[in-house]
Protein backbone atom coordinates (compact mmCIF):
# COMPACT_ATOMS: atom_id res chain seq x y z
CA UNK A 1 0.00 0.00 0.00
CA UNK A 2 1.09 3.54 -0.38
CA UNK A 3 0.60 7.06 1.64
CA UNK A 4 -1.55 7.99 -0.69
CA UNK A 5 -4.42 5.60 -0.13
CA UNK A 6 -4.63 5.96 3.17
CA UNK A 7 -3.63 9.58 4.15
CA UNK A 8 -6.23 12.46 5.15
CA UNK A 9 -6.48 15.39 2.44
CA UNK A 10 -6.89 18.89 3.14
CA UNK A 11 -5.75 18.65 6.46
CA UNK A 12 -5.25 21.29 9.60
CA UNK A 13 -1.92 23.28 8.70
CA UNK A 14 -0.48 26.44 10.56
CA UNK A 15 2.16 28.82 9.28
CA UNK A 16 5.55 29.94 11.63
CA UNK A 17 3.65 33.14 12.66
CA UNK A 18 0.72 32.10 13.92
CA UNK A 19 0.51 32.56 17.36
CA UNK A 20 1.02 29.53 20.49
CA UNK A 21 -2.04 30.36 21.69
CA UNK A 22 -3.88 30.22 18.52
CA UNK A 23 -2.68 27.17 17.14
CA UNK A 24 -3.44 25.47 20.51
CA UNK A 25 -6.91 26.80 19.72
CA UNK A 26 -6.64 25.08 16.51
CA UNK A 27 -5.15 21.73 17.24
CA UNK A 28 -7.94 21.52 20.23
CA UNK A 29 -10.76 22.75 18.10
CA UNK A 30 -10.31 19.64 15.23
CA UNK A 31 -9.07 16.97 18.49
CA UNK A 32 -5.34 17.02 16.52
CA UNK A 33 -2.36 16.06 18.16
CA UNK A 34 -0.65 17.93 15.83
CA UNK A 35 -0.02 19.82 12.60
CA UNK A 36 2.31 20.57 9.47
CA UNK A 37 3.85 23.98 9.35
CA UNK A 38 3.75 25.49 6.02
CA UNK A 39 4.84 28.36 4.50
CA UNK A 40 2.77 30.27 1.79
CA UNK A 41 3.34 27.89 -1.08
CA UNK A 42 2.63 25.21 0.87
CA UNK A 43 5.85 23.80 0.94
CA UNK A 44 6.45 21.84 4.40
CA UNK A 45 8.69 23.82 6.99
CA UNK A 46 8.02 21.07 9.81
CA UNK A 47 5.51 19.74 12.31
CA UNK A 48 3.91 21.29 15.53
CA UNK A 49 2.29 19.06 18.42
CA UNK A 50 0.21 19.32 21.32
CA UNK A 51 3.84 18.71 23.67
CA UNK A 52 5.81 21.76 21.55
CA UNK A 53 2.65 23.99 22.38
CA UNK A 54 2.48 23.41 26.21
CA UNK A 55 5.94 24.07 26.54
CA UNK A 56 6.42 26.08 29.62
CA UNK A 57 2.97 27.35 29.90
CA UNK A 58 1.94 26.17 33.42
CA UNK A 59 4.33 28.33 36.15
CA UNK A 60 5.20 26.71 39.28
CA UNK A 61 2.46 26.87 42.17
CA UNK A 62 4.43 29.24 44.70
CA UNK A 63 3.18 26.68 46.94
CA UNK A 64 5.39 23.92 45.93
CA UNK A 65 8.59 26.12 45.13
CA UNK A 66 11.77 25.14 46.68
CA UNK A 67 13.77 27.54 45.93
CA UNK A 68 13.76 30.85 43.67
CA UNK A 69 15.95 29.21 40.94
CA UNK A 70 12.51 27.01 40.50
CA UNK A 71 10.11 30.20 40.43
CA UNK A 72 11.00 31.17 36.93
CA UNK A 73 10.49 29.11 34.64
CA UNK A 74 11.18 30.52 30.95
CA UNK A 75 8.91 32.47 29.16
CA UNK A 76 7.16 30.88 26.99
CA UNK A 77 7.31 31.04 23.32
CA UNK A 78 4.90 33.30 21.06
CA UNK A 79 4.83 31.91 17.89
CA UNK A 80 4.61 28.41 16.38
CA UNK A 81 8.19 28.79 14.40
CA UNK A 82 9.76 29.18 17.68
CA UNK A 83 8.78 25.82 18.98
CA UNK A 84 7.84 23.57 15.87
CA UNK A 85 9.99 20.14 15.47
CA UNK A 86 11.01 18.60 12.06
CA UNK A 87 8.83 17.07 9.59
CA UNK A 88 9.20 13.54 8.19
CA UNK A 89 8.07 14.24 5.09
CA UNK A 90 7.38 11.39 2.80
CA UNK A 91 6.40 11.19 -1.24
CA UNK A 92 2.82 10.08 -2.34
CA UNK A 93 4.30 6.88 -3.34
CA UNK A 94 5.74 6.11 0.14
CA UNK A 95 5.65 2.56 1.53
CA UNK A 96 2.57 2.76 4.10
CA UNK A 97 4.67 -0.26 5.94
CA UNK A 98 7.73 2.57 6.25
CA UNK A 99 5.29 5.13 7.09
CA UNK A 100 3.94 2.98 9.77
CA UNK A 101 7.31 2.03 11.20
CA UNK A 102 7.84 5.98 11.46
CA UNK A 103 4.56 6.31 13.15
CA UNK A 104 4.99 3.51 15.46
CA UNK A 105 8.43 4.04 16.53
CA UNK A 106 9.34 7.71 16.47
CA UNK A 107 7.80 10.63 18.50
CA UNK A 108 5.62 11.43 15.48
CA UNK A 109 2.30 12.00 15.17
CA UNK A 110 2.00 12.46 11.71
CA UNK A 111 3.83 12.17 8.56
CA UNK A 112 3.19 14.82 5.75
CA UNK A 113 2.56 13.46 2.41
CA UNK A 114 4.47 15.88 -0.04
CA UNK A 115 5.16 16.54 -4.36
CA UNK A 116 8.48 16.43 -5.21
CA UNK A 117 8.65 20.32 -4.98
CA UNK A 118 7.37 19.84 -0.97
CA UNK A 119 4.05 21.05 -1.60
CA UNK A 120 1.75 19.23 1.30
CA UNK A 121 -1.02 17.57 0.08
CA UNK A 122 -2.05 15.64 2.95
CA UNK A 123 -1.03 13.88 5.98
CA UNK A 124 -0.71 10.20 7.58
CA UNK A 125 -1.44 9.81 11.14
CA UNK A 126 -2.10 7.22 13.21
CA UNK A 127 -5.45 7.49 13.20
CA UNK A 128 -5.76 6.79 9.86
CA UNK A 129 -3.97 3.50 10.24
CA UNK A 130 -6.55 2.32 12.55
CA UNK A 131 -9.57 2.79 10.32
CA UNK A 132 -7.48 0.55 7.57
CA UNK A 133 -6.94 -1.88 10.50
CA UNK A 134 -10.60 -1.96 11.12
CA UNK A 135 -11.74 -1.96 7.68
CA UNK A 136 -14.51 -4.80 8.09
CA UNK A 137 -13.71 -7.94 5.99
CA UNK A 138 -16.55 -7.85 3.80
CA UNK A 139 -15.23 -4.64 2.46
CA UNK A 140 -11.62 -6.29 1.83
CA UNK A 141 -13.02 -9.00 0.54
CA UNK A 142 -15.00 -7.18 -2.30
CA UNK A 143 -12.00 -4.56 -3.01
CA UNK A 144 -10.17 -7.51 -3.75
CA UNK A 145 -12.51 -9.51 -5.94
CA UNK A 146 -13.25 -6.56 -7.93
CA UNK A 147 -9.46 -6.22 -8.61
CA UNK A 148 -8.69 -10.18 -8.91
CA UNK A 149 -11.47 -9.95 -12.11
CA UNK A 150 -9.35 -8.29 -13.98
CA UNK A 151 -7.03 -10.37 -13.88
CA UNK A 152 -8.84 -13.52 -14.08
CA UNK A 153 -12.26 -12.74 -15.06
CA UNK A 154 -13.82 -15.88 -14.94
CA UNK A 155 -13.46 -16.10 -11.19
CA UNK A 156 -10.36 -18.30 -10.62
CA UNK A 157 -9.53 -16.84 -7.56
CA UNK A 158 -11.74 -17.88 -4.43
CA UNK A 159 -11.23 -15.19 -1.75
CA UNK A 160 -11.65 -16.01 1.93
CA UNK A 161 -10.96 -13.08 4.83
CA UNK A 162 -10.37 -13.08 8.28
CA UNK A 163 -9.39 -10.32 10.94
CA UNK A 164 -7.71 -8.65 7.35
CA UNK A 165 -5.81 -12.43 6.79
CA UNK A 166 -6.30 -13.09 2.88
CA UNK A 167 -6.41 -16.98 1.77
CA UNK A 168 -6.38 -16.77 -1.96
CA UNK A 169 -7.12 -20.40 -3.70
CA UNK A 170 -6.29 -20.80 -7.08
CA UNK A 171 -9.04 -22.99 -8.30
CA UNK A 172 -7.54 -23.73 -11.72
CA UNK A 173 -4.76 -25.79 -9.79
CA UNK A 174 -5.46 -28.65 -7.41
CA UNK A 175 -3.25 -30.25 -4.90
CA UNK A 176 -2.25 -33.30 -7.71
CA UNK A 177 -2.07 -30.74 -10.15
CA UNK A 178 1.71 -31.49 -11.18
CA UNK A 179 2.21 -27.89 -12.85
CA UNK A 180 0.48 -25.84 -9.71
CA UNK A 181 0.20 -22.06 -9.92
CA UNK A 182 2.53 -20.14 -12.41
CA UNK A 183 4.68 -18.37 -10.48
CA UNK A 184 3.55 -15.13 -12.25
CA UNK A 185 0.07 -15.41 -11.48
CA UNK A 186 0.41 -16.16 -7.81
CA UNK A 187 2.90 -13.14 -7.13
CA UNK A 188 0.52 -11.31 -9.60
CA UNK A 189 -2.35 -11.97 -7.12
CA UNK A 190 -0.46 -11.77 -3.88
CA UNK A 191 0.59 -8.29 -5.28
CA UNK A 192 -2.75 -7.11 -5.72
CA UNK A 193 -3.77 -8.50 -2.52
CA UNK A 194 -1.33 -6.58 -0.93
CA UNK A 195 -2.27 -2.93 -1.90
CA UNK A 196 -5.83 -3.35 -0.63
CA UNK A 197 -6.39 -1.41 2.29
CA UNK A 198 -7.01 -3.98 5.43
CA UNK A 199 -4.89 -6.41 4.06
CA UNK A 200 -2.49 -7.84 6.89
CA UNK A 201 -0.91 -10.64 5.53
CA UNK A 202 -1.68 -13.06 2.15
CA UNK A 203 -1.75 -16.63 1.20
CA UNK A 204 -1.70 -18.45 -1.82
CA UNK A 205 -3.01 -21.86 -2.04
CA UNK A 206 -3.90 -24.44 -4.57
CA UNK A 207 -7.43 -26.10 -4.36
CA UNK A 208 -7.60 -28.85 -1.97
CA UNK A 209 -4.35 -27.85 0.12
CA UNK A 210 -4.68 -28.23 3.48
CA UNK A 211 -4.80 -24.84 5.39
CA UNK A 212 -1.51 -23.88 7.30
CA UNK A 213 -2.16 -23.59 10.89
Amino acid sequence: MRAQQVMSKAPLVVHPATAVKRAAALLADAGAAAAPVVDEHERVLGVVTEADLLRHRFPVDPRARRAEADARPPRPARSVGEVMGEAHAVREHADLAAVSRVLQDGDHPLVPVVTPFGRLVGVVTRRDLLRVVTRPDTAIAGDLRHRLRALAADDRWLVEVVAGEVVLTDSAHGTGDPDGTDPTDRYAAEALAEGVPGVVHVEVRAAGAPAVA
